[in-house]
């Protein structure tokens, strides 16, 4: 019945209980987006801010929860997209942040108006939002659940919906439907993620804490989160994003979960101070992006695609940017008639993606292979580097790649990092 998102309760009699259709579900659109959540939705508006006609499935009954995210953007992330930014998807403003070496000592490096630690439910459902009000149809509680083949070519999705299961066709379609893609799992068998393409994280919201506003602190070390960090972004006074991300391929990973590593950094960090007000759980990519974001008609976005930060595991400024690239070139790219054609156009996203912020992940995805292997020493070493360049004034922008490359060169980490690519040289790390 309509009540049970899932369909396992169905009378066909029981019509007059369904809950109203607005808007008809025509059986085909110019563009099929899968996933509503920044990279999705962006997806759709941009494409239907043209003209073409698109749909927007979600299978969430709520846009924008649960959130697995510590919430923070950059103001470039941002506004490259969004050059509007609403006041109420800001929950706090980024103004540098707070870095925690294994030893416990701390960095502060100033930014000014740096980012912003966003309300991802207001956010999220505004762009979904957004993506109907430029002409988008857009549908929730609706579960993608295949996609149609014609002969050798992808032309529509299957997609359980009001407890029944429905047909869409489509000469294009985007996915942007999480970590755990099915689309990419149905059609690329010898690409699923392993233990060292995530980190398996927790994360809670508190309240009754003491956080300095504007500083989002970062702790890292082998005890506390090995091979990632912990993470508090504050979201307004007394009140925060506290979690942290483990690589579960590392031996210390497999002595405790991700959940009981962050019950003992809250203990040491707030000392029983503070409420739970909210959990989440899950996996966050770390992985470098799909081998093939550009694969026939489908284009991947967002974290679908693996198309987030390796580091830091941020995703939101590349899903919004993804999306961005993919909604418009989907759209530029209907004046092609044969599959061929379009296969062909819409394969320049990988190279439009790779000049965009593709290299720069790639490095990142590198860097981060060095990282996950350095013992607490090291991490205290590349620590009291960053509080030399940067924990003694206020910068107006950070040089990310360049910092690593430094911090490679300086610490002889470039030998470290020749190693991680290539394992069969000289000793493991």
């Amino acid at each position: 019945m309509p009540i049970c998102p899932h369909g396992a309760l169905l009378d066909e009699n029981e019509t007059s209980r369904e809950w109203p259709e607005i808007r008809p579900l025509h059986d085909f659109y110019d563009i099929v987006v899968i996933g509503g959540g920044p990279a999705g939705s962006t997806a759709a508006r941009k494409a239907s801010e043209t003209g073409a006609s698109v749909l927007l499935i979600e299978k969430k009954r709520v846009v924008g929860i649960p959130q697995l995210c510590g919430e923070g953007i950059s103001r470039s992330g941002l506004t490259r997209v969004l050059p509007d930014i609403r006041e109420n998807w800001v929950a706090a403003p980024i103004e540098g942040a707070i870095l925690v070496s294994p030893r416990g000592n701390r960095t502060t490096v100033k930014h000014p108006n740096a980012g912003y630690v966003l309300e991802r439910r207001v956010f999220d459902r505004d762009l979904f939002g957004m993506a109907a009000d430029s002409g988008a149809r857009t549908l929730i509680n609706a579960e993608t659940t295949g996609l149609i083949w014609e002969d050798d070519h992808i032309v529509g999705v299957e997609f359980d919906y009001r407890a029944r299961r429905r047909q869409v066709f489509g000469r294009i379609l985007i996915a942007a439907d999480g970590i755990e893609s099915a689309v990419a799992r149905w059609l690329f068998h010898d690409n699923r993620l392993t233990e060292s393409d995530i980190h398996t994280a927790a994360q809670v919201v508190m309240s009754g804490v003491e956080v300095e506003v504007g500083f989002p602190e970062f702790h890292i070390g082998r005890k506390i989160a090995p091979g990632g960090y912990a993470w508090i972004f504050p979201k307004g006074t007394r009140r925060a994003n506290v979690g942290l991300g483990i690589n579960p391929s590392l031996p210390e990973a497999r002595k405790a979960t991700a959940w009981q590593m962050l019950s003992n950094f809250i203990e040491k960090r707030f000392g029983g101070e503070g409420e739970i007000i909210e959990i989440a759980g899950g996996n966050v990519p770390t992985a470098r992006r799909l081998p093939r974001i550009a694969y026939r008609n489908i284009m991947f976005v967002g974290d679908a695609g693996r198309l987030t930060d390796p580091v830091s595991g941020g995703g939101i400024a590349t899903a919004l940017l993804s999306g961005a690239i993919a909604g418009s070139l989907a759209a530029e790219s209907l004046k092609w008639k044969t599959p061929e054609q379009l296969e062909s156009a819409l394969g320049a996203y990988s190279n439009i993606w790779d000049k965009a912020r593709g290299k720069q992940l790639a490095f990142y995805s590198r860097a981060k292979e060095v990282y996950s292997r350095l013992p607490d020493p090291e991490l205290e070493s590349i620590c009291r580097f960053i509080d030399e360049r940067f924990g003694h004034g206020s910068y107006d922008g950070i040089d990310i790649p360049g910092t690593l490359k430094a911090i490679l060169r300086r610490r002889g980490l470039l030998w470290q990092l020749f190693k991680a690519l290539f394992p069969g040289t000289g000793r493991s790390i």
